[in-house]
């Protein structure tokens, strides 16, 4: 089983364990993970479609770019590719808190790697400025995407979140 196998996702709650029929390991990676800043891509426009304003989705960095390593801290693993994704959005419209609408900061590191031929690592951390208590934690996701025939992927993905104080 996979999530044995994965030492990370062993660790993680699993939000999702599915197959995805007639789709290829490359269309995948194509659709979700390679948009750029203002391409509307598949995750600008999720961000657009979750009431997220300002987005910045910087570029895929490689670590030849890069002075050192590319090291997720969570999972202390290596990745080949990372990139920064920052946000707004108004605290009112995700937590029903009767307090005052005020506009918070979503910051986002993704990595990403191709271990084998058939399946690729995507990982994230994200943290939150300006909501009550987003100080004290940060949410770590772990998507394992496989290659399982012709054009079957299996999709993992894991869910952890560390609490800081």
């Amino acid at each position: 089983d996979l999530q044995r196998r994965d030492k990370t996702l062993s660790k993680m709650e699993v939000i999702v364990s599915s197959t995805i029929p007639d789709i290829t390991l490359n269309d995948f990676v194509s659709v979700f993970l390679t948009d750029e800043q203002g391409q509307n891509g598949f995750y600008e426009k999720w961000m657009r479609d979750t009431d997220r304003d300002n987005i910045e989705i910087g570029p895929w960095e490689d670590e030849d770019h890069l002075a050192s390593l590319i090291v997720d801290e969570f999972s202390g693993e290596s990745f080949v590719k990372r990139r920064t994704i920052n946000a707004t959005f108004k605290k009112g419209k995700f937590l029903r808190d009767g307090g005052a609408d005020v506009e918070s900061k979503q910051m986002q590191e993704q990595f990403f790697r191709q271990d084998k031929e058939n399946r690729i690592v995507f990982a994230t951390t994200t943290k939150v400025a300006n909501v009550p208590f987003a100080n004290a934690f940060e949410v770590h996701t772990r998507w394992v995407v496989t290659q399982l025939h012709t054009s079957d992927l299996s999709v993992k993905v894991g869910l952890f979140v560390i609490f800081k104080k």
